[in-house]
């Protein structure tokens, strides 16, 4: 079986830092969850959960070693992946601006199919 983190790490691309692009809030919406999980992609906003949401999703790093889950905070970063979650949540979210690099191609190696020597 093969490990969460083996998989992640083999499925992770490099930026292709020459196709990075700004993106419009109209733009960032009509992008796809795949693109979205698949890109690197940042967004500075201000959020706002109701009190109704039980289990904050948006980190705030208060320093280098303390995270907490605040229910709202102005200025904050989230990932591509966090905006989805924070979006399935119906939180209020004020986007400031977006940037986004696309992971360049990669090669998939072929396997090989041989025992090895112990």
């Amino acid at each position: 079986m093969v490990s969460t983190y083996t998989a992640i790490l083999y499925n992770a691309g490099h930026p292709d830092y020459t196709k990075g692009i700004c993106l419009s809030i109209t733009e960032l919406k009509e992008k796809s969850k795949d693109y979205l999980l698949k890109s690197y992609t940042i967004i500075r906003c201000d959020f706002n959960f109701p009190d109704s949401i039980k289990y904050l999703s948006i980190p705030v790093y208060i320093n280098e070693t303390t995270t907490v889950y605040s229910q709202s905070e102005k200025g904050i970063v989230l990932t591509g992946a966090e905006y989805l979650l924070a979006e399935s949540q119906n939180r209020e979210l004020i986007i400031e601006e977006v940037y986004s690099i696309l992971f360049s191609k990669k090669r998939i190696p072929k396997r090989i199919n041989r025992k090895f020597n112990i």
